[in-house]
């Protein structure tokens, strides 16, 4: 009779482990997941759903980005369909002037930033942004480089990037440039964690001549 008991008992206990325990392995590494997701930020379906950006600028464009051209035409410029791209970008001094004189009626003031390493070095001019997709962009790596018109517009760009605090600048590196580079006026976040913020057009040529072999297939950034 006790071992009949005893045989009863193991059997429940059993039973009750093989639901109980799968339960809250379960559970256990549903809350482990949800911990990992929040530490290691793993996007999910909701995280990654965005609503249509609403119709906010004076010129009517919508969305973050739009190409330059789209933003000169927007803006009136007939001169647009004129300007000469190099793989979709301008010479700032092509579009500057225009650029400066509506900047007041577009929130898209700031635009990705190239060199044409082909002609001094000179800076090119790409895509709109608005402030924030400016900010998410220039926060993203060390030589994401923004242009914008003002000089206004660039300070506050590198102010948001530094948390409100003093961005550096205004600064140009001509002086420890080499000859046949352009340097031009920038602002860098507070700790020069991101790239450069440049605006206008104001340019100089470096003073130093080149003594080391440049390799002329490599990119050379603007110095920091």
């Amino acid at each position: 009779m006790k071992n009949k008991w005893n045989k009863s008992i193991a059997f429940l206990l059993v039973t009750v482990l093989l639901f109980v325990f799968p339960i809250s392995s379960y559970a256990s590494n549903q809350s482990a997941s949800n911990i990992y997701s929040q530490v290691l930020h793993f996007s999910t379906p909701q995280d990654n759903y965005q609503e249509k950006p609403s119709q906010t600028n004076a010129v009517g464009a919508v969305g973050a980005v739009i190409g330059l051209i789209e933003l000169l035409e927007l803006l009136g410029w007939l001169a647009a369909a004129t300007i000469v791209l190099i793989e979709g970008k301008a010479l700032v001094d092509d579009v500057f002037q225009e650029l400066y004189r509506n900047s007041e009626k577009t929130e898209f003031k700031y635009h990705k930033v190239s060199f044409n390493y082909s002609n001094k070095s000179k800076l090119l001019i790409g895509e709109a942004m608005n402030k924030e997709a400016a900010l998410a962009y220039y926060a993203t790596g060390k030589y994401n480089d923004v242009w914008t018109a003002k000089e206004s517009d660039a300070i506050a760009l590198a102010r948001a990037a530094s948390g409100g605090l003093t961005p550096k600048g205004q600064e140009n590196h001509y002086d420890s440039g080499y000859v046949g580079i352009m340097y031009y006026n920038h602002y860098h976040d507070t700790y020069r964690t991101h790239g450069h913020v440049f605006y206008g057009m104001s340019a100089r040529e470096g003073k130093n001549p080149r003594t080391l072999y440049i390799n002329p297939f490599v990119s050379l950034p603007q110095a920091s």
